[in-house]
């Protein structure tokens, strides 16, 4: 499968050590993750770390290589952190459940009056088959409003939302868009959303024949000693 975001340095998600202990994380952990590859380096671990949209890291875990221009990155993860549902159809080590982070919208100077009045404006909307988030918007649009695809009028579908719906919010590109509330922490976007806040669950999930440094590495993330680097921006540690 191929990554490639346009006018974007699909490098800056590939961090770390190429020999480290390998990790494929969700897209929307990007900004914690020079943290933690920092941590464990005091620790004398180094970590390859991917952070890419969901269906991406689903496909990584069951051993698809992933494509930048003419370099292919064929080993498999040895950590994996995904939607919590997903960990019990693999083949795992061990796992628990590490996060959750909610849907929101992020918004310049005016809250549409409610979710289906984002029809009528140029809204950054993640794609459903491509992430977990486009999904849960995509459900909760066609529970409250109307037809999903009535959207298509002046939405931009996102591939990979987390890097390019905040440039074309700061771009004056889109005038709202879907994100988790982490990024709009991150970015300090004004947001909001008008329901129940609605959460995912990510899991972290040491797979079958990883190294015993990755073991090491799994147990120190559920120790809670890395905690704080996501709860800084609004994640909810669920350890």
């Amino acid at each position: 499968m191929k990554f490639a975001v346009p006018n974007f340095d699909v490098l800056n998600d590939f961090s770390g050590y190429i020999d480290g202990v390998k990790l494929s994380i969700p897209g929307n952990q990007w900004f914690v993750a020079n943290n933690f590859i920092s941590y464990f380096h005091s620790m004398g671990i180094n970590l390859y770390v991917e952070t890419l949209p969901t269906v991406m890291v689903r496909k990584r875990l069951e051993g698809s290589p992933i494509s930048i221009g003419n370099l292919r990155i064929n080993f498999k993860p040895e950590i994996v952190c995904i939607n919590n549902h997903l960990t019990k159809e693999m083949k795992i080590k061990d796992r628990f459940d590490f996060v959750s982070d909610e849907i929101t919208i992020i918004y310049r100077t005016k809250k549409p009056e409610n979710l289906c009045d984002l029809k009528n404006y140029r809204s950054g909307i993640p794609n459903p088959r491509m992430s977990n988030l486009g999904i849960k918007f995509k459900r909760a649009y066609e529970k409250n409003c109307e037809y999903f695809g009535n959207l298509r009028n002046k939405a931009f579908f996102s591939n990979v939302h987390y890097r390019e719906i905040p440039v074309m919010f700061l771009n004056n590109e889109i005038d709202y868009g879907v994100m988790w509330k982490s990024e709009a922490i991150y970015w300090r976007f004004k947001h909001f959303y008008p329901f129940k806040p609605d959460g995912t669950v990510f899991s972290m999930a040491l797979l079958e024949d990883s190294s015993e440094t990755a073991e090491r590495v799994f147990n120190e993330f559920k120790s809670g000693n890395v905690s704080h680097f996501y709860s800084k921006y609004g994640f909810k540690m669920l350890i």
